[in-house]
């Protein structure tokens, strides 16, 4: 049984999948493309997200939104996974049907309801690569009575650029931690640079970290991440296609466990990336023993039973 503690919830490229399949095909050719394979990391995980097939707003309708739950639910179920923290956008423009996050994460739950041993706690997406008028948006609706009681914490995302921003917010996020019980994971070791990460992680001491890849080259940083307890939540399918990591000859799932540093396997954007925690475990490359003890991992730092 597998519990997955970084994913995204991809309703855009699930309703693809729904409505016309034949353009994910097509968007997959992108990873093997001379220009695509050209690019740094960073600048391919912007190069997919321009690419992104997105369907005629006629597809955006309540019935759908309920078959992306079904669809999530359904994979759960086929590959033997008992648990996600799914991380949800607290903004549902294209889905009109659709009231707001509380509405979404209704709609996950009545799915839910007819599978046992399947839960989804939600986490919502914090985007510091946005505005600071959009970011502000998203803080008002994430201290909403009824936001807090539907999500389990949050999951920031930011570029090395994006650090202002960041210092500018940060001490009003971490009132969910420490006035709501909610958990704080970021994304960090993947794109910024190890000076930004270790100063952002000394700032917000988060309970996990996605990725956390270049962090493991910094003696201090994996130090601190020990002391503190940060989980590193590691997704190897997305971190080979953008180039972070060439999982053939490096491996830091098992520098992470060399360290004594809590560590989780994960399918970040399955969709996006065309893979399953099956695909993640290959990559991967665990013996049995490494994969018991990152499945053990994965019960304790999940959003819920998590005490903050």
């Amino acid at each position: 049984m597998y519990y997955i503690l970084h994913q995204h919830y991809e309703s855009v490229l699930r309703l693809v999948k729904i409505v016309n399949p034949d353009k994910l095909d097509d968007f997959y050719s992108i990873f093997n493309s001379s220009i695509f394979l050209k690019l740094n990391p960073q600048a391919r995980l912007k190069f997919l997200q321009k690419s992104l097939p997105v369907p005629d707003d006629k597809h955006f309708t309540l019935e759908n939104f309920n078959k992306v739950a079904k669809q999530t639910v359904e994979e759960m179920v086929q590959q033997n996974i008992s648990h996600i923290d799914l991380r949800i956008s607290l903004h549902l423009e294209r889905w009109k049907d659709v009231s707001d996050i509380c509405h979404a994460t209704n709609i996950y739950d009545n799915v839910l309801a007819g599978h046992t041993n399947k839960n989804i706690s939600f986490i919502a997406a914090i985007d510091m690569t946005k505005s600071e008028e959009e970011i502000e948006k998203s803080l008002g609706m994430l201290f909403k009575e009824k936001v807090l009681s539907s999500i389990a914490g949050i999951d920031i995302n930011m570029y090395g650029e994006d650090i202002s921003k960041f210092d500018k917010y940060y001490k009003e996020l971490l009132k969910l931690r420490d006035e709501y019980g909610k958990i704080i994971s970021i994304h960090l070791g993947e794109f910024t640079a190890n000076n930004i990460s270790f100063e952002i992680i000394r700032k917000i001491k988060p309970n996990r970290i996605a990725h956390g890849i270049a962090l493991l080259e910094s003696s201090e940083s994996c130090e601190f991440i020990k002391q503190n307890d940060i989980c590193l939540d590691i997704c190897p399918v997305s971190n080979k296609i953008l180039g972070v990591v060439d999982w053939g000859k490096h491996n830091p799932i098992k520098k992470a466990i060399d360290f004594g540093i809590s560590v989780t396997i994960n399918t970040d954007d399955p969709i996006m990336f065309n893979t399953n925690i099956s695909n993640e475990i290959k990559t991967a490359n665990l013996s049995q023993k490494q994969l018991d003890l990152l499945i053990e991992n994965s019960k304790k730092y999940m959003a819920k039973n998590i005490d903050n």
